[in-house]
């Protein structure tokens, strides 16, 4: 009897043990990461627990470091791993080696250099690959041709330069390419010229001029090209104008004006256009009802007045406007009653809407975002927001709001971000967000409510997150 009492205690402590798989997978969770399984192996009466097939790691801004990749080796299965904002460095890469399933690979912001990037010439499956704020080079591009099922590459504020994007030659199946905030000049994108299978191209804040967009008209499958921030003018809108499938346009901060604008609306096309801080108005505005299928205009920063958004509230497929920082005034916003439900996100940042102004919004009750910052708005036209049951985010930095204009928005149980940096809004205020089930993030920063008074409402919000 005492001899099976033992086997059973051995047993029960084999039974116990955890496998290798499951200490990792607690190791992943007590980093503060996730572990995710095939939803295809949940049913399957033979495959549980940690032994299910792992699809994706997420391990991103935790204290992760190159230890905890030696213990996904246990997981030769994974296809995407997350690791952005954490301390891994090209040691900890080497123990990717042993994956080769792994498809989707995020290293932004990490300490990964050139070589790190050898460690995964054997990741031929690599399909997704983000190298943001990392100190990669040229040279580390040499590895392109080691993965040429690449789709996505995203190479945003690195340390590569013209020279680099000689490799791009590799990528037969490349769809996604963002190169911004890098060394790039019109020599480079040369090289972007036969990539005929980019849908999405992005060139912000590095060196192109109009010159450089003589390369870009032959992707004519590009959908979505943001090229903001650069010396781009009217005429480089000319080399535009065959690219038929273009839906998305940045021109962002560039010296388009309303000629170039008139060019650019005979890609009949476009979906969505950003023209902030150009140097469009009203007249520019004129040329857009020849799209049909827009729906989202980004304007801020420019000369639009009363009279273009006028005309802008009769381009019926619209949803989404930011005309911050424009001259326009509570006269334009009546022009808006005629949209009524069909927009979704409205900013009218740093213009001079008053309170009588919100009158004319009434009637948008699908409105999703509304930004008021720096208006002249004050307790007394938050009245006008209550029957806005599906706004999300409302954001009123700046204004002229107290804790009466809390209570004003007591009814508004939709909302789950509320910025109010910058107002009178006291401790007593706060009680009147109580309603407010959804909240999720609460901005206080440069208000009159104390520590106190946020020790307070966090009890009762555990989950929401408050910044003061």
């Amino acid at each position: 009897m005492k001899n099976i009492l033992i086997v059973i205690f051995f047993l029960s402590l084999l039974g116990c043990q955890q496998t290798p798989r499951e200490a990792a997978i607690q190791k992943i969770e007590e980093l503060g990461g996730k572990v995710y399984f095939s939803e295809e192996a949940t049913s399957s009466p033979d495959k549980k627990g940690a032994e299910r097939p792992v699809v994706t790691i997420k391990l991103d801004s935790t204290k992760a470091d190159d230890t905890i990749l030696e213990d996904l080796v246990h997981f030769p299965e994974l296809y995407a791993l997350y690791l952005g904002h954490t301390q891994i460095t090209d040691k900890g890469l080497q123990h990717l080696e042993k994956m080769p399933n792994l498809g989707l690979l995020h290293l932004t912001d990490t300490q990964i250099t050139d070589s790190g990037l050898n460690y995964l010439q054997n990741n031929s499956k690599l399909d997704l690959l983000y190298l943001v704020g990392t100190k990669v080079t040229d040279t580390g591009l040499d590895n392109l041709k080691s993965w040429p099922q690449l789709n996505a590459l995203n190479l945003r504020d690195t340390k590569i330069s013209d020279r680099g994007l000689i490799n791009l030659k590799y990528l037969d199946e490349l769809t996604m390419l963002i190169l911004d905030y890098n060394n790039i000049t019109d020599k480079g994108i040369q090289y972007l010229a036969e990539i005929n299978s980019l849908n999405d191209l992005s060139l912000e804040h590095t060196k192109i001029t109009d010159d450089g967009l003589r390369h870009i008209r032959n992707l004519t499958k590009l959908e979505g090209l943001y090229i903001g921030y650069n010396e781009i003018t009217d005429d480089g809108m000319q080399y535009l104008k065959g690219l038929d499938f273009l839906r998305r346009i940045s021109l962002e901060h560039t010296d388009i004006t309303d000629n170039g604008l008139k060019i650019l609306t005979g890609i009949t096309g476009l979906k969505k256009i950003d023209l902030g801080g150009t140097n469009i108005s009203d007249t520019g505005i004129v040329y857009l009802e020849r799209l049909n299928d827009l729906q989202s205009l980004f304007i801020a920063h420019t000369k639009v007045t009363d009279f273009g958004l006028e005309k802008i509230a009769e381009i019926s497929s619209l949803e989404d406007l930011d005309v911050s920082s424009t001259k326009i005034t509570d006269a334009g916003l009546k022009h808006l009653e005629s949209v009524e439900k069909q927009w979704g996100y409205l900013k009218l940042a740093d213009t001079k809407i008053t309170d009588s102004g919100l009158e004319h919004l009434v009637g948008m009750t699908n409105l999703i975002l509304l930004n008021l910052d720096n208006t002249i708005v004050s307790d007394t036209g938050l009245k006008y927001l209550n029957g806005l049951n599906k706004l999300y985010s409302l954001s009123l930095n700046k204004c002229k709001i107290t804790d009466q204009g809390l209570k004003e928005l007591a009814e508004m149980r939709s909302i789950g971000y509320l910025f109010l940096e910058n107002t009178d809004v006291t401790d007593a205020g706060l009680k009147y967000l109580a309603g407010m089930e959804k909240l999720s993030e609460l901005y206080l920063k440069d208000s009159k409510v104390t520590d106190k008074g946020v020790e307070k409402f966090q009890k009762a919000f555990p989950d929401c997150k408050i910044f003061r």
